[in-house]
């Protein structure tokens, strides 16, 4: 719970880890987005300092006469880190779903399967996303999209 000043005055542990992640000023800039919204919730992604996908929530406090904000802190799922990692990557629309499956830890045979697509188109593909994310393995693939430090 951030006040009109954008201070934190509640907080729970994870809310503390995150804060010491991103810093305040996404929480303000949710905070104020919020208050100005209306009464509808207003939403931000964030990198965190270790290069952590965040979304944070942020709604009015219903009744607060001093303008308080709720924000909720968490981490951002992966299928949408692959929405936007396709529109930052040029990702083609094949090329995000054999990303979520390589993130899945899925074989080439069981993304073939899965896609119905031949293993060899598989590898095509992942040789695309190794280019266009600079890495060298599915490993480093899955780190770099995923947004730890490889």
């Amino acid at each position: 719970m951030l006040d009109s000043a954008g201070r934190t005055f509640v907080a729970n542990e994870a809310a503390r880890h995150w804060m010491d992640e991103i810093g305040t000023l996404a929480p303000h800039e949710v905070a104020t987005a919020a208050r100005a919204g209306r009464g509808e919730e207003a939403y931000l992604r964030v990198r965190s300092r270790t290069g952590r996908w965040l979304s944070l929530w942020g709604s009015p406090v219903d009744g607060d006469p001093h303008g308080g904000a709720s924000i909720v802190i968490q981490p951002t799922p992966a299928s949408d880190i692959t929405e936007m990692l396709m529109r930052m990557y040029g990702l083609t629309v094949r090329e995000r779903e054999v990303l979520e499956q390589v993130i899945s830890g899925r074989s080439s045979r069981e993304i073939a399967g899965a896609l119905t697509i031949s293993p060899n188109t598989v590898q095509d593909h992942v040789k695309s996303l190794f280019a266009k994310f600079d890495v060298r393995s599915r490993g480093q693939l899955v780190a770099r999209a995923l947004g730890s430090r490889c």
